[in-house]
């Protein structure tokens, strides 16, 4: 669960779960603002269905100025 956490200044990504597949995870309440490179807040699951998240919550994040 990744609740209630402030994620800035980063690389790249703020917050990603692309590298396996993933479930029942529960992304709640988060701010995630001033990402560097791909300017993405969150990478969840892969393109073309390479990895697969399923089952989650992602809910009532800020994500800003990325």
């Amino acid at each position: 669960w990744i609740d209630r956490c402030k994620i800035r200044d980063t690389a790249d990504v703020g917050l990603s779960a692309n590298a396996h597949h993933t479930s029942r995870l529960h992304i709640t309440r988060n701010e995630i603002w001033n990402t560097g490179g791909t300017g993405e807040g969150m990478y969840l699951g892969g393109n073309n269905a390479s990895v697969i998240m399923s089952e989650s919550i992602i809910a009532l994040n800020h994500v800003h100025d990325t």
